[in-house]
C-alpha cells in the first residue's frame, strides 16, 4: 500500500469516527460520550438552538468549559450546526 493510500485510509477511518461521535439524531446534535470518553450518556443539542451564529457561538462558549471536548468534536460540531442554520465560517478572504 502506498504512502498516499495509507494517508487515505486514515482520513476516511477518522471520518467515519467522528461521524459516531457527533451526528443528528431526532432534532437534536448528537455527541457520544460513550464513544467519546466511556460515559454511559449521550450530550443533546437541539437543532432549535442553532438557528443563528450567535446561538451556535454560544454552544461552543459552553461545549469549551467541557472537560470532555476535544477539538475535533468542537469542529465537527460547528460544521453540522452551522450547515443547519446556512450560517457560512469561511467568509474571510471571500
Amino acid at each position: 500500500m502506498s504512502t498516499l493510500d495509507e494517508i487515505h485510509q486514515i482520513a476516511e477511518e477518522h471520518h467515519a469516527k467522528m461521524e459516531k461521535l457527533v451526528f443528528v439524531d431526532d432534532g437534536h446534535i448528537v455527541i457520544d460520550l460513550n464513544e467519546l470518553c466511556g460515559a454511559p450518556v449521550t450530550y443533546d443539542i437541539p437543532l432549535k438552538q442553532c438557528e443563528t451564529a450567535e446561538e451556535i457561538l454560544g454552544w461552543v462558549w459552553q461545549l469549551s468549559e467541557k472537560t470532555w471536548l476535544t477539538t475535533e468534536v468542537l469542529r465537527r460540531f460547528v460544521a453540522i450546526s452551522t450547515q443547519h442554520a446556512g450560517v457560512n465560517i469561511h467568509p474571510i478572504g471571500s
